[in-house]
C-alpha cells in the first residue's frame, strides 16, 4: 500500500507523517509532497503519485485528516468486503454521490459533527469527495489531461474509471476530515471549468457531486437546472458558505440566463426537491408506521 498526501508546507507534511505512521504499517510506501509554494496542483500531484506508487493500494488524502483509531487492517477489510461482490471495484472513498438516485452516502467526521448519509445501493457511487481516496494500482485510473486545480478531482476519477468498465464505492471507514469545504469564487470558477471540460468530452448527463451538479453538454435549458440544483443543494442542510456560495451562483445564473428564467428555475428546483422530500417521507411512514403506534395499537 502507498499512501499519498500534498500537504500546505513542511509543519503540514512532518504532522501527516506521524499520523500515518501510527495507522499504518511501517511497511508502507509514503509519498508526501511538500507544497509551500504552490508548485503542485492536485491534478499535478496525483498524476505523479500514481507514476511513482509502488503499492498495489494507492491512498491518496488531504493533510487535514485524522485517522482516530482508525486502522489498515479495517481500510483492507472493508475493500475486500467490496471486491468480493463486485470485481470491477477500482476506486473508493468515505463519502459521495449515489450512482442510484444521485444521494449523498457515506460515513464520517467533518470539522463541527459526525456525517452519516447511510450507504443505499451497497454503497456504489458516481462521484467521490477527494478528502480520502483508495484507487487499485496497475487499472489505468488517472485524472485527465488539460486538467488542473485543487477540485473535482475526485468526480473526474470516477468518471475515467467508469468509462475503463470499472466501479467507484464509498467504504464504511468513518475518518474525520477537520475541513467542510470552502464554495468561494475559486470553487465556481474551477466549476467552471470542469463542466467546460464536460462539454469537451461531449458528455451528455447530469454529474453531481457533494457540493454542486453540471450538465455536460450544450443544452442551455439543461445547464440552467443543473445550476439551479447547485444552490437547492446547499441550502438544506444549509452549508456554512451559502451565502457566498448563492452570491456566485446568481451571478453566473443570471448573466447567463437571465434574471427571471434563472429565478424560475430555482423556483422549480426547489418544488422539486420539496416532492422528492414529501415522497421519501410517505415511503418511510408506509414501511413503518406500525412501530410508531403505542403498543397495543400496532398488534
Amino acid at each position: 500500500m502507498t499512501v499519498c498526501c500534498l500537504c500546505r508546507d513542511e509543519q503540514a507534511a512532518g504532522n501527516m507523517s506521524d499520523r500515518i505512521r501510527r495507522s499504518f504499517p511501517t511497511a508502507t510506501e509514503l509519498l508526501i509532497l511538500d507544497n509551500p509554494s504552490g508548485e503542485w496542483d492536485c491534478y499535478g500531484a496525483i498524476r505523479h503519485f500514481l507514476k511513482e506508487a509502488q503499492g498495489d493500494l494507492i491512498v491518496v488524502i488531504h493533510d487535514d485528516i485524522e485517522f482516530g483509531d482508525l486502522s489498515s487492517p479495517l481500510l483492507l477489510e472493508r475493500i475486500r468486503e467490496i471486491s468480493i461482490k463486485d470485481r470491477s471495484a477500482s476506486l473508493f472513498g468515505v463519502a459521495g454521490i449515489s450512482s442510484k438516485g444521485q444521494r449523498g452516502i457515506g460515513h464520517f467526521y467533518d470539522a463541527t459533527c459526525e456525517q452519516n448519509w447511510g450507504f443505499p445501493d451497497g454503497g456504489q457511487a458516481s462521484s467521490l469527495d477527494e478528502c480520502f481516496l483508495v484507487i487499485k494500482n496497475g487499472q489505468g485510473i488517472n485524472v485527465s489531461d488539460g486538467l488542473e486545480g485543487y477540485h473535482f478531482y475526485g468526480t473526474d476519477l470516477c468518471l475515467n474509471t467508469m468509462s475503463l468498465g470499472l466501479s467507484c464505492y464509498v467504504i464504511d471507514y468513518p475518518l474525520i476530515h477537520k475541513s467542510a469545504g470552502s464554495l468561494n469564487e475559486n470553487f465556481f470558477a474551477a466549476r467552471d471549468r470542469f463542466e467546460e471540460h464536460l462539454l469537451n468530452q461531449c458528455l451528455d448527463r447530469f454529474v453531481r457531486t457533494t457540493c454542486t451538479v453540471f450538465y455536460g453538454s450544450t443544452s442551455r435549458l439543461k445547464q440552467c437546472w443543473a445550476l439551479a440544483l447547485s444552490l437547492v443543494l446547499l441550502e438544506s442542510p444549509r452549508h456554512r458558505d451559502f451565502d457566498l456560495a448563492c452570491r456566485c451562483i446568481l451571478k453566473r445564473g443570471f448573466t447567463r440566463f437571465g434574471r427571471l428564467p434563472f429565478s424560475l428555475m430555482i423556483l422549480v428546483a426547489r418544488l422539486q426537491m420539496s416532492y422528492q422530500r414529501w415522497i421519501s417521507d410517505v415511503t418511510w411512514w408506509r414501511q413503518n408506521w406500525r412501530h410508531c403506534l403505542p403498543r397495543g395499537l400496532s398488534s
